[in-house]
C-alpha cells in the first residue's frame, strides 16, 4: 500500500515538473500581449548617440539599405557600417525603434511585435521609394530582416537581399541545438512576476576592441525578452518561405546568441544563403563577441563581406 501511495505521488510529481517545462518550452496558450502601435519621439533618449542614424547622397540615390538595431541597443551600434554603406552609394536608414533609448521602465513594457510592426512599416515606406532595398541586421536586428523576408518572398515588396549578422532564431530548442541559457527555459514562469530584473540605461561600456562606446540598456526584461522568444518561434517556423539572396555572418564564440543559430538558418533557407562567414574573433577580449559591428578586430572584414555579397548579381 505504502509503495502504491508513493509512486501515485512519484507520479504526480513527474507530471507537474513535466508539464511546468512543457508550458515553459512550448509556448502553448501564449499571446503576444502587443499593444497600440508605437510613435517615435527621440527627444526622449537618454543619450544624443542613440537617435536614428540616416545618411543620404547628394543626388538622388537608387538604392538604399536599411539597418535594424538589436535587443536593448540603439542604431549607434552601425556608427561605422552605416558610414562604409553611405560610402559605397547607399542611402543609409537605420532607425531607432521607438521607446528603445529611452526610459527602460517604459520600454520594458513594450513588446518584440510592436518593434516590428514598426521596422515594418519603415521598411514598406522605402520599399515604396526605392528600386533596391536591401536589409541589413545585427542580433535581433538580424531576426527581423529575416522576418521582411520572409513576409515578401515572391512579391514585389520583397527586399533584394537581407544580410544577418549574429542572429537569433530561438533561444532555447533543443531540436536545434540552440541553448541560450538554462534559465531561458523558465522565462515564462519568471516574467509573472516581474517585467524588470536590474535594469538601466548605459552611455558607455570598459571594454576593449572598440566595444566601449556601446550605449543601450543593461539588465534583464522577462517580459520582453519572452515575447521576442515568441517572435523568434515564428520566424524559425518560416525560414523556408523566404525566397531572397542572404548573407549569414555569425562569431564563433558569440556569448549571447550561440552559432547554432547560424547553421539552423542555413538547414532551413538552403540555397538562398549565398554566404556564410563564420568568424573568428581572437580569445582575450572582456567583449560578448555578439556586436560585431563595434568591434575593431571584425567590423573591417565583416563589412567588407557584407558589401561584397550586395555588389553581386
Amino acid at each position: 500500500m505504502r509503495k502504491k501511495k508513493a509512486l501515485k505521488v512519484l507520479s504526480i510529481i513527474v507530471i507537474f515538473l513535466a508539464s511546468f517545462f512543457l508550458w515553459n518550452y512550448t509556448f502553448v496558450f501564449y499571446k503576444d500581449p502587443g499593444k497600440s502601435k508605437l510613435v517615435s519621439d527621440e527627444s526622449k533618449c537618454f543619450f544624443d548617440k542613440c537617435k536614428s542614424i540616416v545618411k543620404l547622397q547628394e543626388k538622388k540615390s537608387k538604392k538604399a539599405i536599411l539597418m535594424i538595431h538589436g535587443y536593448q541597443a540603439t542604431p549607434y551600434m552601425y556608427d561605422y557600417a552605416s558610414q562604409r554603406a553611405f560610402e559605397d552609394g547607399y542611402d543609409v536608414y537605420a532607425p531607432l525603434i521607438p521607446t528603445f533609448g529611452a526610459d527602460y521602465k517604459e520600454w520594458a513594457n513594450t513588446t518584440f511585435s510592436q518593434w516590428f510592426d514598426f521596422i515594418n512599416d519603415y521598411y514598406l515606406d522605402l520599399r515604396k521609394k526605392y528600386e533596391v532595398v536591401d536589409v541589413f541586421g545585427n542580433s535581433m536586428g538580424g531576426s527581423m530582416a529575416l522576418k521582411i523576408a520572409e513576409l515578401y518572398s515572391n512579391t514585389e515588396m520583397s527586399p533584394n537581399k537581407i544580410v544577418c549578422i549574429d542572429a537569433p532564431v530561438a533561444l532555447n530548442d533543443i531540436k536545434d541545438g540552440i541553448i541560450t541559457s538554462p534559465s531561458a527555459f523558465f522565462l515564462r514562469t519568471i516574467a509573472l512576476f516581474t517585467n524588470c530584473i536590474g535594469g538601466k540605461a548605459v552611455t558607455s561600456v570598459p571594454q576593449d576592441d572598440g566595444a566601449g562606446v556601446w550605449n543601450g540598456y543593461r539588465g534583464i526584461f522577462p517580459k520582453n525578452a519572452l515575447s521576442m522568444a515568441y517572435g523568434f518561434e515564428i520566424i524559425r517556423k518560416d525560414l523556408h518561405k523566404i525566397n531572397v539572396p542572404m548573407c549569414i555572418i555569425h562569431e564563433k564564440k558569440d556569448k549571447t546568441v550561440p552559432v547554432s543559430n547560424a547553421y539552423a538558418i542555413r538547414k532551413y533557407c538552403g540555397d538562398n544563403v549565398k554566404v556564410f562567414m563564420i568568424t573568428d574573433i581572437p580569445k582575450g577580449f572582456t567583449h560578448t563577441y555578439h556586436a560585431l559591428m563595434m568591434f575593431d578586430s571584425v567590423k573591417k572584414e565583416v563589412m567588407d563581406t557584407s558589401l561584397a555579397f550586395l555588389k553581386t548579381n
